[in-house]
């Protein structure tokens, strides 16, 4: 235990005040999100139209991976990710070492060599070092993937499926201890390849012939080393939450602090999940040089001596080197889609990750007035992830929010929408009829509501088409190319025609098609992405026939906890409901963590 304890104070000493390795690990982390997660987004809405798929869901998931040209894109999704796990693996264990040996950092041209070596390996194709790299990554982070089994959707499906079928579980808790062992054997593999004299396939090869005389000890140093990241994680999560909770107990009112609370505490969990893999990865490739070291005793006397020639690095970088170093700043500089990633939404959420989504049925009715700038502000700070709005015409082409045709509910002015230039209702009251305290609110232009709802809560634009000449589709997609948000807006519709439309002029435009009853005939029309159905017309047949076709489903309008458990049980993919937070509250306790919830009402008292 003693020496247990000495290779954990030596494993923390490469760790800390070691600031090149981390400001590299943030470059590189920079670099995945600038390159990677959009190029990730384009390849999968290609393979998305080359299967016929809207969406992917757990049901379609195999059809989706198996189709033979997707199998192409993922091996090239594959090989990017390999070279980007590659080079963070190559960089961290150089940089450890480079510690180790107390030699100068040299961050930029660490970086430059890593990613230079990791494209090389790439490249030349070698299997042994890339299947490598995968298994000790998901050995190493088993914990990571036991949290993230917790939180999605398809991840946590393909664990209800596996362990009812003995045999398949049986099969996958041999292979998963296979895997181990064959790691335990080769965990000095990038070691090895971290010092300069050794080729890819050397050092696989030295990995494999490598002889451990202490094979329980370390073992129990690697047991134990993971206990404590792990505990230490756990206690920043806790800590994460706890200010979450005091975070949202001093910003919101009472009526939406627990759907505050619910969200909020999501976004943690989704980044405490990526802090899970970059700690357990760094701190376990620290404790793996260490042991590199501590049992190579000629490399380590010659640490002492320093003439080691680990690590040695050449004075000047190759041109080979300088020309892929000047490329990845081009890429770099070219990465710019990630900003519309962040700010217009990203293909990847064609992929349904997460769990059933809510959408504010005309904003949150019952507190504000429908279809007011009010009313979405108030669907925003009751999380809502979608806020649906009806859109019509005026008589001079304006888009704006109305339900029904005529202005004589919510105005008292016995007109048609259609009937009236928008200057005429421009100053209409439209908020007196629920409470005289929103007097103020008038008939918004559905530009208004894109400029507000921009970044901040998707869009579910219900348009009310009554006939062609009034341009409503055209319009419509020319407002959505205008404000770049094909990808955070759905456009719903009872017309099929209507959809058929809205298809023909954008493509990239997710459609739904809004029906009382369902029948299977509907599946066959390209035009409808998903499905917004009434929820007594909504089973678990018509769910999973729905999403075998890669199509999702919408259910309306669904305000009772009774339903909104059923509808969640059943595997429905978003509920379009008059009471956002109370919906989003009553679904949480549905899942594993609830207690958080629970606790929250408890310390609010």
């Amino acid at each position: 235990m003693t020496d247990g304890k000495k290779i954990y104070r030596r494993v923390l000493g490469l760790l800390r005040n070691n600031t090149p390795l981390f400001v590299g690990q943030g470059i590189i982390i920079t670099l995945f999100f600038l390159i990677f997660v959009p190029l990730v987004s384009y390849i999968l809405r290609l393979m998305l139209n080359i299967s016929g798929f809207s969406y992917v869901t757990p049901y379609n998931l195999s059809g989706f991976l198996l189709n033979p040209m997707n199998i192409a894109l993922i091996l090239l999704l594959f090989l990017m990710a390999s070279w980007f796990l590659l080079f963070d693996v190559n960089f961290l264990v150089a940089g450890l070492s480079q510690k180790f040996m107390k030699q100068k950092a040299l961050l930029l041209r660490l970086i430059i060599d890593s990613a230079y070596r990791a494209f090389k390996s790439i490249v030349k194709g070698n299997v042994g070092l890339i299947i490598t790299l995968w298994v000790t990554l998901l050995v190493y982070n088993l914990p990571v993937i036991f949290f993230a089994v917790r939180k999605i959707r398809i991840l946590r499906f393909v664990a209800s499926v596996v362990p009812g079928n003995i045999f398949w579980f049986a099969v996958a808790f041999i292979v998963v201890g296979a895997i181990i062992l064959k790691l335990y054997r080769m965990m000095f593999v990038f070691n090895y390849y971290a010092a300069a004299q050794n080729s890819c396939a050397n050092a696989v090869k030295r990995g494999r012939e490598y002889k451990n005389h202490r094979p329980w000890r370390t073992l129990v140093y690697y047991i134990g080393w993971n206990a404590v990241v792990i505990s230490v994680l756990l206690l920043l999560y806790v800590i994460a939450l706890a200010f979450t909770m005091l975070f949202v107990t001093l910003l919101f009112d009472k009526g939406i602090a627990v759907a505050a609370f619910i969200s909020v505490s999501e976004i943690v969990e989704r980044y405490f999940l990526l802090a899970m893999f970059v700690v357990s990865t760094i701190g376990s490739f620290a404790l793996s040089t260490q042991l590199f070291f501590e049992y190579n005793l000629v490399t380590y006397e010659n640490r002492k001596e320093g003439n080691s020639d680990i690590m040695h690095w050449e004075q000047k970088a190759s041109f080979r080197r300088t020309l892929f170093a000047v490329l990845l700043v081009v890429v770099g500089l070219f990465a710019y889609p990630v900003i519309s990633v962040l700010r217009n939404g990203s293909a990847i959420n064609a992929v349904s990750l997460f769990d059933i989504q809510i959408t504010a049925h005309r904003g949150v009715p019952e507190i504000a007035p429908e279809n007011t700038i009010s009313t979405i502000e108030r669907a925003i700070e009751e999380q809502a992830d979608y806020v649906e709005v009806d859109v019509r015409v005026t008589r001079d082409g304006e888009l704006v929010l109305l339900h029904d045709g005529s202005l004589r509910r919510t105005t008292g002015v016995d007109k048609f929408i259609w009937q009236v230039d928008y200057a005429d209702i421009e100053q209409l009251d439209a908020g007196s009829w629920l409470n005289e305290g929103y007097s103020h609110l008038g008939i918004p232009k559905l530009r208004e509501v894109f400029e507000i709802c921009k970044g901040r809560i998707n869009l579910n634009l219900d348009i009310k088409y009554r006939n062609a000449e009034e341009g409503l589709e055209e319009k419509v997609v020319s407002l959505i190319r205008e404000y770049e948000m094909p990808l955070q807006c759905v456009v719903t519709s009872t017309s099929l025609a209507c959809l058929e439309k809205i298809k023909e002029l954008d493509a990239e435009v997710y459609t739904g098609y809004i029906v009382h009853r369902f029948s299977p005939g509907m599946l066959d029309n390209n035009a409808v992405d998903f499905f917004s159905i009434n929820s007594t017309m909504v089973n678990y047949d018509v769910v999973r026939m729905i999403h075998q076709r890669g199509k999702l489903i919408h259910v309306w309008t669904v305000n009772t906890e009774k339903e909104l458990q059923r509808i969640s049980r059943i595997g429905a993919d978003n509920v379009i409901t008059d009471n956002p937070a109370y919906a989003r509250e009553v679904l949480y306790l549905l899942e594993p963590e609830k207690h958080l919830v629970e606790l929250f009402k408890f310390i609010w008292g």
